[in-house]
């Protein structure tokens, strides 16, 4: 059976007098740095807590001890290696504090210093008084419910 020469094809999509379907929108991702890239998570090891990141430019896992004002910096292509890695800078850190005769930091002293918007300061102000409670429990309370939600949302990053 041969095709009608006199039958019409429907024109495609994008041909004259058809409109192409409009893109469908993508949600808004938010922007990380250059090296940051798919995800992050943490470690645990002896108190200290590391944030890890993928690098994807170098293919390498990154972590750095968050709870120290030193710098410790590690990396690894493999998570065993990059546990490992973050053991020995932890344990070199602690040799090192030792071979000093100094105390090693303490993770954290419970004391922050906090800058917010002033309208927020006054809301949470407000806020913290008609609760009868002192700002600073407040606040604290505030950032435990935040703490407990992130950690139900991302409950490996937790330790």
């Amino acid at each position: 059976m041969s095709p009608n020469p006199n039958a019409k094809t429907p024109p495609k999509r994008g041909g004259v007098g058809i409109p192409k379907r409009p893109a469908t929108p993508r949600p808004a991702q938010a922007k990380t740095a250059p090296q940051a890239a798919a995800g992050t998570g943490t470690m645990r090891h002896k108190g200290y807590t590391a944030k890890v990141t993928y690098d994807d430019a170098s293919g390498l896992l990154r972590g750095e001890v968050v709870d120290l004002r030193e710098d410790i910096a590690f990396s690894a292509p493999a998570v065993a290696q990059l546990r490992r890695e973050f053991h020995a800078a932890v344990d070199g850190y602690l040799l090192d504090c030792a071979t000093r005769g100094v105390e090693p930091a303490k993770p954290f002293s419970g004391k922050v210093l906090l800058r917010m918007p002033s309208e927020l300061h006054r809301k949470a102000a407000i806020t913290a008084a008609a609760l009868d409670v002192s700002l600073n429990d407040f606040l604290v309370a505030s950032i435990e419910v935040g703490v407990a939600r992130i950690a139900v949302a991302r409950p490996d990053d937790q330790s």
